[in-house]
């Protein structure tokens, strides 16, 4: 019995991956607002690996660690470490603005809890980029502030003491309103909508 256990624990290992080790993979690009990119110079690096790609287009290449540089007129040099890992994969890269002409422009969310069910934290993740940040409610008017942040779309988690309370899709720019929201600890993490 054991050693039938053991024979079908390695038979699906060894199916985790093709007998190479390639894995068919592709990479997506867009800028900050997540609108699709078609263009750009694509260079998927390793221990020794340097290979040119083209967007959306398929490439087979062993399981590992690389830094995927995209280089795109106008946008910022994007180096951005992936682990392939996966029989299919898609490689998401947000470019930003390369601020050609000024500083590119900082962005915001900010708004306040209106009614007093427990909040721990407010968390704010980029959905076209890989920066998250959380920042704890301040003051009896139960506000939160992201500040000096990139614009464009993110996803507003509300978090309880325990678990997750409420999302919401905004959108960042540098003027933004007040979001009013009022999560409810019933409802779990659910689509929340602004007041």
């Amino acid at each position: 019995m054991r050693l039938l256990r053991l024979l079908s624990i390695l038979g699906l290992a060894a199916t985790a991956l093709p007998g190479d080790g390639a894995c068919e993979v592709r990479v997506h690009l867009s800028d900050e607002y997540g609108n699709a990119v078609a263009t750009g110079e694509i260079r998927v690096l390793g221990a020794t690996t340097d290979i040119s790609v083209r967007p959306d287009e398929p490439f087979h290449i062993a399981a590992g660690s690389y830094t995927v540089r995209v280089t795109v007129p106008g946008a910022k040099i994007a180096n951005v470490p992936v682990a392939v890992d996966q029989l299919d994969q898609v490689i998401a890269v947000a470019l930003q603005l390369g601020a050609l002409e000024a500083p590119a422009p900082s962005c915001a969310v900010y708004g306040r809890i209106t009614n007093q069910v427990p909040v721990s934290r407010v968390r704010l993740m980029e959905l076209f980029g890989a920066r998250s940040v959380d920042v704890p409610l301040s003051g009896a008017a139960r506000t939160f502030d992201f500040r000096s942040i990139p614009c464009g779309t993110h996803l507003l988690v509300v978090m309880g003491p325990e678990s997750c309370l409420g999302t919401l899709l905004v959108k960042a720019g540098p003027t933004t309103g007040e979001l009013k929201i009022a999560p409810t600890a019933s409802e779990g993490c659910v689509p929340l909508h602004p007041n």
